[in-house]
């Protein structure tokens, strides 16, 4: 009898015994949700360089750079204008003779708040409006995605300015503004 053409009987599809603790002994210890996210973050190599980028830049601009740099970015020395690099002035200075490698880290300070403020606040409206949305659901779900796409059609530059002419102008209106309108496509 060939192999390949074998009867099918009914003895062939019986039920196997199955151990619940073989399932188990194969699958490994448990993992937490942090563990786990450590593991798979150092699969990711893409990953990896830009966290040590991302922790490098914060540590540049709110650690090393306050402790290495004895000016001020606000500071104007006339007599020092236009100075290239120095062993005083990394990157020299501008029209004014301010150090720019410390306004270079200052701007990078305020750049990074305002992201981080920002994302903050993406973070939360959106998941609070999204939550809303799917646990009531139905005729209320509809109107509220409607809603976000009537946002989504307002341009980014229009509600910051608008913001900063209701607000004073300042580094708070600004996170404001971006979190106002970046939500959005947390709620979808």
């Amino acid at each position: 009898m060939d192999s390949r053409h074998r009867e099918l009987e009914p003895g062939l599809f019986e039920p196997v015994e199955v151990d619940r603790d073989e399932g188990e002994r194969i699958s490994g210890p448990r993992v937490g949700f942090w563990k786990d996210s450590w593991i798979r973050l150092k699969k990711n190599r893409g990953a990896l360089i830009s966290l040590a980028v991302v922790l490098f830049l914060f540590a540049m601009a709110f650690v090393i750079d306050p402790l290495l740099s004895p000016h001020s970015p606000y500071a104007q020395d006339l007599a020092r204008r236009y100075l290239g690099p120095t062993a005083d002035y990394w990157f020299g200075t501008d029209k004014f003779g301010r150090d720019m490698w410390t306004r270079v880290w200052a701007g990078t300070r305020v750049s990074l708040y305002i992201g981080l403020l920002a994302a903050l606040l993406d973070i939360f409206v959106g998941v609070v409006y999204g939550a809303i949305s799917g646990f009531l659901g139905g005729r209320i779900d509809d109107v509220m995605q409607r809603g976000i796409e009537i946002l989504n059609g307002i341009p980014y530059l229009i509600v910051a300015i608008l913001a900063m002419i209701v607000f004073d102008p300042g580094i708070i209106t600004i996170s404001i503004a971006i979190g106002l309108t970046g939500w959005t496509y947390m709620a979808r």
